[in-house]
């Protein structure tokens, strides 16, 4: 039986390293933002006893708006690397397993960036066998890769088990969606699938009007929709979900904005355990009961996989003509390229008569 143990999202402030829109790459950022993750765990096990720290989305590079795929790919780490070994090391002297999201290069796939999520465990042999799982951003198109994009290639180096990773821990099964993943249903009810009880969701989400802000009520009702997604990926899944959002950048262009919907740690019923009371920089703890978890999925009513049939749905999903896979044969240089292919899929699905215009 695993005892119950605390995770934190971790919502740290850090440096990007472009400055803005046509400014210099800083690599010396990485660095600096590196040290801030590995003290951030470091005090996480000191003050929590924290066995499991997620960190944001760019959480070793931070970003800013306007730059190139060329831009990202120069400042993309290798998974494993020089990064991931630093943390290792910072894992193993505390027990804590570290997640997180970072723009990552594939040197087989030159001319491309990816945005990656990760896990890296205390236990390992050697720094790689202590990156235990690599998630790579599904959805959200952008200029980046998606792994869908160059889908057969993807899995030819990697496998079909790569697209939606779930380790088996001392924790719990552990899986991944990165930022706006969490928006697609089929992500969280893939890793679901592969018995995931733990979702981390690392994020760089401003705040949406109408979100509860870090200093209001976290029940309050909530429009849009959007932010009341994290709690049904959990409640349907059953599953816990710990979202760690950025917190305040230095030295930007001010573009990025300044608030931040709080960091929050949401329960296989789909409440919020525990949340940041501030914007600025926090470890915010939350009490994790696999136990209880696998209790409740065992309730005939509570746990909705159980009931699922899921080839009364595959047909439908594989007649639809929707976003085709292998569909980036080059990335999208810009953002509206983006936009236009997304255009394009509409007007081919409005052209089969099942949807209208």
């Amino acid at each position: 039986m695993i005892a119950p143990y605390v995770a934190v999202a971790c919502q740290m402030t850090m440096r990007p390293v472009y400055k803005g829109a046509d400014t210099p790459f800083r690599p010396e950022c990485i660095k600096e933002n590196l040290d801030r993750v590995c003290a951030m765990v470091e005090r996480a096990a000191r003050e929590h006893q924290a066995k499991l720290a997620v960190f944001p989305e760019f959480c070793v590079q931070g970003y800013a708006l306007q730059r190139s795929i060329a831009d990202w790919e120069r400042a993309g780490v290798l998974l494993p690397g020089p990064e991931t070994a630093a943390m290792a090391k910072v894992a193993r002297a505390t027990g804590v397993h570290i997640a997180g999201a970072v723009y990552e290069r594939i040197p087989d796939f030159p001319g491309r960036y990816f945005m990656s999520g990760f896990v890296i465990s205390p236990e390992g042999a050697t720094p790689e066998a202590q990156l235990r799982l690599v998630y790579r951003k599904v959805y959200a198109l952008t200029h980046k890769t998606r792994p869908g994009d160059i889908y057969d290639q993807y899995v030819a180096k990697f496998g079909r088990a790569a697209l939606f990773p779930v380790i088996d821990t001392p924790l719990g099964k552990v899986g991944c969606a990165v930022a706006a993943d969490i928006a697609w249903p089929e992500i969280p009810r893939a890793l679901a699938m592969r018995g995931a009880e733990l979702i981390f969701n690392p994020t760089a989400a401003g705040r949406i009007p109408g979100y509860a802000s870090a200093s209001e009520d976290a029940d309050q009702p909530l429009a849009p929709a959007m932010p009341m997604v994290r709690r049904m990926r959990a409640w349907e899944n059953v599953m816990y979900l710990a979202m760690a959002n950025i917190g305040p950048f230095l030295d930007d262009d001010g573009r990025v904005g300044a608030e931040r919907i709080p960091s929050e740690v949401i329960d296989y019923q789909g409440r919020v355990i525990a949340r940041a009371d501030t914007e600025g920089e926090a470890i915010v703890p939350a009490l994790i009961d696999i136990a209880a978890l696998r209790a409740y999925r065992a309730q005939p009513k509570a746990n909705f996989l159980a009931q699922l049939q899921p080839r009364l749905h595959a047909q439908d999903y594989d007649a639809m003509q929707l976003c085709p896979l292998n569909g980036m044969a080059t990335p999208h240089a810009e953002e509206k390229e983006a936009d236009d292919f997304i255009v394009a899929t509409w007007k081919r699905m409005v052209a089969t008569g099942t949807f209208h215009g």
